[in-house]
């Protein structure tokens, strides 16, 4: 009765404010009211957390194919590699860019275009394996809104031409070939065909956020095993050394480190057994 009589003596947006507060005041009973099913999600993801202490890289990676195995997807998972580098990209030079080649590839295939109006150059480009070969022509099917492939390689002389016809397609995609983006430019017939054979056994994109030093970095599918990424990880430590910039800060270069499954929780790594200038580097523990 006292509500019908509340409701007959507020107007419409009085009668809104006062329902707000209602709603507010009574919040903490009607989360004490809630069925313990509703918070069971919140548990289970707790529960995946990881450890927080960094483990040695040989025993991290075991845990990551151990949560994979435990629960199995419809897809492979990707193991992916997520590291604190002691750099600023905000500052001029700082920035870490590069490309590695992985040497048991990244699990997928690549469809890879090459441009060029050299016929030798083409030539080599079909013989190692480019799925779409072409010169001008090529670049006026892309500036009409071509892009059924995953990675776009050119010789040095074809790069204004794209970059006047193509790069508004391209460039949103981070596949137009230029000298800034690393691994897509060619200067000779030979180097053409050597780019097209890095991106078909699998090749990886070292490259950190804009605004901080984090990177990440894919080296393979929990189907490959312990021993393959190992090894694809050993290759992207050692290009993140060589991609270190000259004007990054005295110091320890790793900061931090994890790996992870696609649909995994992350494991801290220890980043002594990460790091080549380490005597710890990919050794496994004693214990």
């Amino acid at each position: 009765v006292a509500s019908l009589c509340w409701r007959n003596s507020c107007s419409p947006p009085h009668r809104a404010a006062t329902m707000l507060l209602l709603r507010r005041a009574t919040r903490p009973l009607r989360q004490l009211s809630r069925p313990a099913s509703a918070t069971r999600p919140l548990r289970q993801h707790l529960c995946r957390a990881a450890s927080t202490t960094p483990q040695p890289i040989h025993d991290a990676l075991r845990q990551v194919l151990d949560n994979g195995t435990k629960k199995r997807r419809k897809f492979d998972e990707s193991v992916d590699l997520d590291v604190t580098l002691n750099v600023d990209p905000r500052k001029p030079l700082q920035a870490v860019r590069g490309v590695v080649s992985l040497p048991h590839g990244v699990g997928r295939s690549v469809v890879v275009a090459a441009v060029s109006d050299d016929p030798a150059a083409q030539s080599a480009a079909t013989a190692a394996g480019a799925d779409v070969v072409g010169g001008e022509d090529l670049v006026d099917r892309v500036a009409d809104g071509y892009l059924e492939f995953d990675a776009c390689v050119a010789t040095a002389d074809m790069a204004p031409l794209l970059k006047r016809k193509a790069a508004r397609v391209l460039g949103p995609k981070g596949l137009l070939p230029a000298a800034k983006n690393e691994g897509t430019l060619a200067d000779d017939a030979d180097g053409l065909g050597s780019l097209v054979k890095e991106l078909k056994k699998g090749r990886v994109k070292l490259r950190t956020e804009p605004k901080r030093g984090v990177l990440h970095a894919p080296f393979g599918r929990l189907s490959f095993g312990e021993d393959k990424l190992l090894a694809n990880l050993r290759s992207v430590m050692l290009a993140l050394v060589a991609a270190k910039p000259e004007k990054a800060p005295k110091g320890k270069y790793f900061l931090a480190a994890s790996l992870s499954s696609t649909m995994g929780p992350g494991v801290p790594v220890d980043v002594d057994s990460l790091d080549p200038a380490s005597p710890r580097f990919f050794r496994e523990s004693e214990s």
